[in-house]
């Protein structure tokens, strides 16, 4: 009897392993193809991915709460369709945030992430920098467009999409020199934005709130504007 039990009870063994390999053989294909079973909906979905880039690059990512262990440039894949909070952080700079959709079998692109540093950091100019650069100020006339950053009433477009709509009156906008994201001065307050209108953070405050001239390097890294007759300089990115 005990070696009949022990022979069944090995046959049962087997059976469960063999299942096992044959559950994990189908989800390693089925992942591999794109595909996850879905536990919510009980059903095998494609999955979708997101793909992340910053400037500077470097940065930590977070999904939904979760270190990932990696840093931008990052494609996060087999995801499942729906919403995901992400955090994109670098030790200095200003975190990025922002509920990404994902779509089955289509990747959702955040590739055009600027970072700011939290606080910008002062420089030290010569003389002969400061008079340059007051006559390059001088020379600045603040527009309420920019190629294709444009603002119409309380609201600013990009590429005649609304980016964002804003409850205060706009001074000027001008772009960080990659276009991936810009600048817009409200009251004497100077906002950085994505590209998208999101993550809207204050870099920088004028003396007036009247529209005031500024510089921004070729390099995104140095923004220049005057405090009273003396015109001062800040590492931002």
């Amino acid at each position: 009897m005990v070696k009949k039990w022990s022979f069944k009870v090995f046959v049962f063994m087997w059976l469960v392993l063999a299942i096992s390999f044959v559950t994990l053989a189908v989800s390693l294909t089925v992942s591999a193809a794109g595909y996850r079973f879905n536990w919510q909906a009980r059903t095998i979905v494609k999955t979708g991915l997101i793909v992340l880039e910053s400037d500077p690059s470097g940065a930590a990512v977070e999904i939904n709460g979760k270190d990932l262990a990696a840093t931008t440039p990052l494609r996060q894949t087999y995801l499942l369709p729906g919403y995901y909070d992400v955090l994109v952080r670098l030790d200095g700079y200003i975190p990025f945030k922002k509920t990404v959709k994902v779509e089955s079998g289509q990747a959702q692109y955040e590739d055009t992430i600027t970072l700011f540093r939290e606080v910008p950091e002062q420089l030290t100019l010569t003389q002969q920098e400061q008079t340059d650069l007051s006559a390059q100020l001088a020379g600045i006339t603040p527009q309420l467009r920019d190629d294709k950053l444009e603002v119409r009433g309380s609201e600013i477009w990009v590429d005649d999409r609304l980016a964002a709509r804003l409850f205060s009156e706009i001074k000027q906008v001008k772009w960080f020199p990659t276009k991936r994201a810009y600048f817009v001065q409200v009251d004497n307050a100077l906002h950085t934005y994505q590209l998208d209108g999101s993550n809207d953070y204050v870099i920088a405050t004028f003396d007036s709130a009247d529209a005031t001239p500024f510089l921004i390097d070729q390099n995104g890294t140095r923004l220049v504007f005057k405090r009273g007759e003396t015109v001062v300089a800040y590492r931002i990115n």
